[in-house]
């Protein structure tokens, strides 16, 4: 089986609806790795760990990753450039729209990098990959205003990066 690579939000979702125990229980029957990176472990542990929400769930996800149902990927994924990129596709009034976090991104090419699968519960990161056009749409509706695509960036990301 191929590795699993979450991104923060479903691994929020999986605490918030207290599926931990379902987690444990696929992880007993996968051959792959389930996976995080380096930053969404900061997301999800570091950072609320050291303020006051979530302290909750950042614990019961470090027990996740202490009986290594989680595996931290510890190799570092350089996205910066790729982040700039993919959050300067998207335009409002002449200003790029932030449509991505660097937790998500790099869960996305690490799982390119390793031709796993990325677990991932974000309209907009799959929308992104599947059909930018209707991202744009769909942005155009939520923020109430017109929506330009930078093509020469989007073509970059999807065809060197992902594809």
């Amino acid at each position: 089986m191929r590795d699993l690579v979450f991104d923060t939000s479903s691994i929020i979702t999986v605490s918030l609806n207290n599926l931990d125990g379902k987690l444990y229980q696929l992880r007993k029957l996968s051959a792959g790795r389930f996976l995080i990176t380096k930053e969404v472990k900061e997301e999800l542990v570091d950072r609320p760990l050291r303020g006051k929400k979530y302290k909750l769930e950042a614990l019961q996800i470090t027990r996740l990753i202490k009986s290594n149902v989680l595996e931290i990927y510890t190799k570092q994924v350089d996205i910066d450039s790729v982040l700039n990129l993919v959050n300067n596709i998207y335009f409002s009034n002449g200003r790029p729209i932030r449509i991505i976090s660097k937790g998500e991104l790099q869960a996305l090419m690490l799982a390119v990098e390793l031709n796993g699968v990325l677990v991932v519960d974000e309209r907009t990161m799959r929308m992104l990959v599947e059909d930018p056009e209707s991202l744009m749409e769909l942005l155009e509706k939520k923020l109430h205003t017109k929506v330009s695509t930078d093509n020469d960036n989007l073509k970059i990301v999807l065809n060197y990066y992902f594809f």
